[in-house]
């Protein structure tokens, strides 16, 4: 019986760690697709002043 029950609480453990972790991971994720906005977000305000209009040549 003593056996079961350390076995037992073994797999809760690990359980409990594969969540734990799988949670972490999906944190991260979260907080990688943020940053990846935000980046994208910055470089589209700073290439959209660098982008000068067309020069108009006046025909002959």
């Amino acid at each position: 019986m003593k056996n079961y029950l350390i076995g037992f609480s073994l797999l809760l453990l690990a359980v409990y760690l594969y969540i734990e972790q799988a949670q972490e991971q999906q944190r991260a994720a979260e907080a990688g697709r943020e940053a990846a906005a935000e980046a994208l977000a910055d470089n589209n305000q700073s290439s959209s002043s660098a982008i000068s209009p067309p020069k108009i040549i006046p025909a002959e």
